[in-house]
């Protein structure tokens, strides 16, 4: 099996329309980190001591998009901010693809809220922007490599 190179993921955000078709990708992407993380219940007593007994709670999951300002980019990256302007936000569709980035190439698929979205401006450098997309509810397609087929 060959290894996997950032270069080959993209994030691809929805038109809204339906949760499956519709998806475009957001111009400049740079980088991509997924972080899920586990809240611990303290499972502790007066039996247990000084020592803490914890169990897994609940998952969060959330990915960091970052990338170099390209615009227009009206059904991308525009399309992210505008979603995060909204109180209360309704979440979008959202799709993480590994090259070479066709319908079929989908490993995440997901409801999402945009969060943290972010823009550096720095004099004599590359003009950057990054956001946060984390689930509204537990994705649909969540693998890590694509199927095959032989």
């Amino acid at each position: 099996m060959a290894k996997k190179l950032g270069h080959e993921y993209k994030v691809f955000v929805g038109d809204g329309n339906t949760p499956t078709e519709g998806f475009t990708e957001i111009a400049g992407q740079t980088g991509l980190t997924r972080d899920g993380s586990t809240n611990l219940i303290d499972q502790s007593s007066k039996t247990t001591g000084q020592i803490a007994i914890q169990a897994p709670g609940r998952k969060t999951l959330t990915f960091t998009v970052t990338g170099n300002t390209e615009l227009p980019d009206t059904n991308g990256l525009e399309a992210v901010y505008e979603q995060q302007k909204v109180y209360p936000q309704d979440p979008a569709n959202y799709q993480v693809r590994v090259a070479p980035f066709g319908d079929t190439d989908v490993v995440f698929q997901g409801s999402m809220y945009v969060s943290n979205f972010s823009m550096d401006d720095p004099d004599q450098d590359n003009s950057t922007w990054s956001f946060q997309i984390t689930c509204a509810e537990p994705p649909d397609i969540d693998l890590l490599e694509p199927a095959t087929t032989a």
